[in-house]
């Protein structure tokens, strides 16, 4: 099997789980989301001071006058909130 078809199907595993988790974040009250996905914004990274290691969410989402970030840990089939 060629190496990039490998990449595009966990590509499209990894786009389909991020579109489930954009549906549960608007579902919840999120707003603002942003996503690495075409149709919206990417999500703003940030750098550790102690480390200088930069670091991008896979998706982000405001609610309750705060700012949230998440991982998708695709074994787990669940969002984290960071």
């Amino acid at each position: 099997m060629d190496t990039d078809t490998v990449i595009t199907k966990k590509d499209s595993k990894q786009m389909k789980y991020l579109q489930q988790a954009v549906r549960l974040l608007e579902k919840r009250g999120y707003s603002d989301i942003k996503a690495e996905l075409p149709e919206y914004e990417s999500p703003t990274s940030f750098t550790e001071k102690t480390s200088d290691k930069s670091y991008t969410p896979d998706l982000t989402g405001e609610k309750d006058l705060g700012k949230d970030y998440f991982q998708v840990v695709e074994g787990d089939k669940k969002i984290y909130r960071m």
